[in-house]
């Protein structure tokens, strides 16, 4: 994951607005949103993007998480070229 990141941006950050869990008998799923702000590649500052991870916890363990965004849509990876 590390790699990836470096590969995509100098700095990322999230800004968690909101956490829900459901329960799912022998596991819970964790839904985390919120929005993203950072440095693309070229130096650019962004800011506002919106995300959505969701984990499945079984357990102490997270055995699958999914992330959407709206990094494309943004451009926000792509300004400054």
């Amino acid at each position: 994951m590390v790699e990836f990141v470096a590969a995509r941006y100098r700095s990322i950050r999230k800004r968690v607005e909101e956490v829900d869990v459901a329960p799912r008998g022998d596991h819970d799923v964790v839904y985390v949103k919120g929005t993203l702000e950072g440095v693309n590649l070229r130096g650019v500052r962004f800011e506002g993007v919106r995300f959505v991870d969701r984990f499945v916890v079984s357990g102490e363990r997270i055995v699958r998480d999914e992330v959407w965004n709206d990094l494309a849509e943004s451009e926000a990876l792509t300004r400054g070229i």
